[in-house]
């Protein structure tokens, strides 16, 4: 919202600011303020968002549905992230370390439904949907249902 209203208020449209819808498949990043103690953080956990963006950026390109996108998203990201966060707090380095296994994930799993040409038959909310989100995710080394808690 303060992004939106920050964007009225610009003369030059090139320096506007995005903003991500909650449905969206992108992560919006975090700004960092002046003297920020937690800089450094905030610096690596938007290098996470940013390359999970590329992913969803390049899937886009490829031709896989948005919607497709955002439930891989509520699957591999948000519903880890709340239980994670549930469980641990806002530990930085494990909300890392669920972005950065997410965005292997959906690289995996866009080139496994461009590879067996099943693009317009991934639907979310099958059974076969999340099976096949379950192998690209079984296909890391030493990946197990929830690896992101070690």
């Amino acid at each position: 919202m303060y992004a939106e209203k920050m964007n009225e208020q610009l003369k030059d449209c090139s320096y506007s600011m995005q903003v991500f819808k909650k449905e969206s498949p992108y992560l919006p990043t975090k700004k960092i303020g002046k003297n920020n103690p937690k800089a450094k953080e905030i610096r690596e956990s938007n290098k996470q968002r940013m390359n999970w963006n590329k992913t969803v950026s390049a899937a886009i390109q490829r031709g896989i549905p948005i919607p497709v996108l955002a439930e891989v998203k509520r699957v591999e990201v948000t519903e880890p992230i709340k239980a994670a966060v549930k469980d641990h707090g806002t530990a930085t380095d494990l909300l890392m370390r669920i972005i950065q296994r997410a965005a292997m994930t959906l690289a995996r799993f866009v080139s496994q439904l461009i590879m067996y040409n099943a693009v317009d038959k991934a639907k979310p909310g099958e059974d076969k949907f999340y099976e096949a989100l379950d192998f690209a995710r079984m296909r890391m080394p030493g990946s197990g249902s929830r690896e992101w808690e070690r």
